[in-house]
């Protein structure tokens, strides 16, 4: 009877041949393991039992509760440098408390505001907005000032 190994064809006298090698292989690596004697005596395996690791995991557990239990002062973290405060490092002014998730100051521009920052100006009698850099003002120009005709007398521009 031949049976099928990963590359050839195995007789069963050859397959036992192969499975008896590594039998004794793996015997002979285990018989030359340490026993856990020794192991103990190269501070590899610690002698213990049950009852110990009990004991040493309460303390542990006391331990942490004692130190979470007396935690420092916010003066004593400020003194060690640990908790700093973003004020201490920033000017912080005091601003006005309001819903600003529906304020779109944009909005309440008038047609002057947004000329006087650079934001819109008229062309031929158009008004042209934009974000940024216009499109004909280049590098070398940015020096030279731009002037808007033709506003509206209540100061709206079409943006």
């Amino acid at each position: 009877m031949y049976l099928q190994g990963p590359r050839k064809l195995m007789t069963q006298g050859g397959y036992d041949m192969v499975q008896k090698l590594f039998l004794d292989f793996f015997r002979r690596r285990l018989s030359q393991r340490p026993t856990a004697e020794e192991l103990e005596q190269r501070n590899i395996l610690k002698p213990r039992n049950e009852q110990e690791e009990q004991e040493e995991k309460r303390e542990i557990k006391r331990r942490l509760t004692r130190k979470l239990s007396q935690r420092p002062t916010v003066e004593e973290l400020r003194e060690r440098k640990i908790l700093i405060r973003f004020s201490d490092y920033v000017e912080v002014a005091d601003a006005q408390d309001y819903d600003r998730r529906a304020d779109k100051p944009w909005t309440r521009l008038t047609a002057a505001d947004k000329v006087s920052r650079g934001e819109c100006w008229r062309v031929g009698g158009r008004t042209v907005c934009w974000v940024g850099t216009p499109v004909g003002m280049t590098v070398g120009s940015s020096h030279l000032p731009l002037t808007v005709k033709n506003l509206p007398e209540d100061g709206r521009l079409d943006c």
